[in-house]
């Protein structure tokens, strides 16, 4: 009984691993397809935080941004995110 759960633990242990290795790449790629995509910076995804920044500096980008929004562009965007997900 003793080995069963030794064994049990174990490949518990390497699953754990294998998944936590498998999300990490997967994370890296959608950060890395993001950067390429410039959804923050297009989108002003990136909210100030901190004392050096003042909200009400950030607020004329912020809204030429909303004001720019174009939903083909970013419908276009998640496809190309969609397809570089895939491979």
């Amino acid at each position: 009984m003793k080995q069963s759960v030794e064994r049990a633990l174990a490949n518990l242990k390497v699953f754990n691993a294998w998944r936590d290795r498998k999300r990490a790449t997967a994370q890296k790629k959608v950060d890395d397809v993001m950067m390429k995509l410039e959804f923050t910076t297009h989108l002003r995804l990136t909210l100030p935080a901190g004392d050096e920044y003042v909200i009400a500096e950030q607020l004329p980008q912020s809204l030429q941004a909303i004001g720019a929004y174009d939903p083909d562009w970013f419908r276009k965007q998640l496809e190309v995110l969609a397809d570089s997900l895939d491979d």
